[in-house]
């Protein structure tokens, strides 16, 4: 690529001390003349240009303006090109990236996060050694594999868009190690406490006023997510088969509910229900169906929805209604016509439910999932199976987080399994090698 070097033509007639040098060049890029000046010395000029003709050859050519842009501006570019993402997947990434505005933002001393650590910086400045450093840095400070993972490669994308934008001559990403997906490893002491046994789920049912004590119970004997269960409606319920159908599931963004696709292709599915739970939800369904017909019967401003009304629907506005029996306002009015918001229902009714029936404060409403997935393989159900329940993605996931054998039986298996083959093998004659060879 042909290239020279020359004194500016603007400080050519001022003293040595007050000339500047200057490499006209043909942009690889566009073919036109360009010039890159501000060099005080001579040989500062002679070494970019070595630098410059060097990337050209090598196709590594990357125009300094371009790279210039800040890292912000750059993922924000990126993920406004990303139009297929559903929106719950968009707002994730947004969150990662830093590119929302958060009335508590989250502290970040070490800065970890990516906004903090890259944001500022123009795309051309971020390094190997940097990303390395970063993911080293978020290693030390005790983060996940899996959060690790999700940050780096976000990372790595929007990188990979600006080496295709000619803004860095390499994706600085490309040889980075991070931490190996091990999803053993994702458990903690706690995760491994999270399972509830069914007398204990029947607890806290009784605990939580109608019918968030049903969907309590509905939720441990299905495995189904919270967002799924809001998304159930009447015709998704399988009574003569003995099945539900997960479509789809609620979604809340900024406050605003949605029905949205499942999270992922694997959690669209079939669940079977156990006979004790389809009799509870025959007779639930019954109930519903009379109560939501006497409350569209008293408007003239909706309509019935039929089948598509949810199993389970949102609460009214206003105070509750009042209790025939107890002369209190504590019955729970509902609206019809309205997706159940989780967050209301969990934060108002879930933790205090807890503590009237005896158990730990710490329980999530996810233990109920987890725990369907732990007495499933307790009772011999094949992982394979409990995944597809589940609708994981993979049988790893399921080992990993929702199922916990219980470990002193496992190892009793493990122990009576060498000690039965250490018996097998003393029993056989002719082709058994000694372990030792007699002295």
């Amino acid at each position: 690529m042909a290239s020279h070097i020359r004194v500016s033509y603007k400080t050519k007639n001022l003293p040595k001390s007050k000339r500047r040098w200057e490499v006209s060049y043909t942009d690889p890029l566009t073919g036109k003349k360009r010039t890159k000046g501000g060099f005080i010395r001579e040989k500062d000029a002679k070494a970019w240009q070595i630098k410059f003709e060097d990337s050209s050859r090598e196709q590594l050519y990357v125009d300094d303006k371009a790279g210039s842009v800040v890292f912000n501006d750059a993922a924000r570019q990126w993920l406004n090109g990303r139009r297929n993402l559903k929106e719950r997947t968009y707002n994730d990434y947004k969150g990662l990236l830093g590119l929302g505005e958060s009335k508590r933002p989250e502290p970040d001393p070490q800065r970890l996060l990516l906004r903090n650590r890259f944001g500022s910086a123009p795309v051309s400045a971020i390094t190997e050694e940097a990303v390395q450093e970063w993911v080293s840095d978020m290693e030390r400070a005790g983060k996940s594999g899996g959060t690790i993972r999700k940050s780096f490669i976000l990372l790595k994308q929007v990188m990979k868009e600006q080496l295709r934008l000619k803004r860095v001559a390499v994706n600085p990403c490309a040889d980075v190690e991070i931490p190996k997906f091990q999803p053993w490893a994702l458990l903690t002491d706690e995760d491994e406490g999270r399972r509830l046994e069914p007398e204990e789920v029947e607890r806290l049912a009784a605990a939580l006023p109608h019918p968030f004590g049903f969907l309590a119970l509905f939720t441990a004997y299905t495995g189904l997510r919270a967002g799924e269960v809001a998304g159930l409606q009447l015709r998704d319920i399988d009574l003569a088969a003995g099945i539900v159908r997960v479509r789809r599931e609620v979604t809340d963004i900024n406050g605003i509910l949605s029905y949205d696709e499942p999270k992922s292709r694997k959690a669209k599915r079939e669940v079977t229900l156990d006979p004790y739970i389809l009799e509870e939800l025959r007779a639930y369904i019954r109930e519903h169906e009379k109560a939501a017909a006497a409350w569209f019967g008293e408007r003239d401003d909706v309509q019935h929805p039929g089948k598509k009304l949810p199993l389970f629907v949102g609460t009214a506005k206003g105070r509750r209604g009042k209790n025939p029996v107890t002369g209190k306002f504590d019955v729970i009015r509902f609206d019809y016509t309205k997706l159940l918001r989780h967050k209301a229902w969990y934060g108002r009714y879930f933790k205090k439910a807890l503590a009237a029936a005896g158990l730990d404060s710490s329980y999530r409403f996810h233990d109920l999932r987890h725990s369907y997935g732990s007495w499933l393989y307790d009772a011999g159900v094949d992982i394979k199976t409990i995944s597809r329940m589940m609708g994981h993605a993979s049988v790893e996931t399921t080992m990993a987080i929702y199922v916990h054998p219980d470990r002193d039986k496992a190892n009793d298996a493990v122990r009576n399994a060498l000690g039965n083959l250490r018996a097998g093998s003393a029993n056989r004659k002719g082709n058994v090698v000694p372990l030792r060879r007699q002295a």
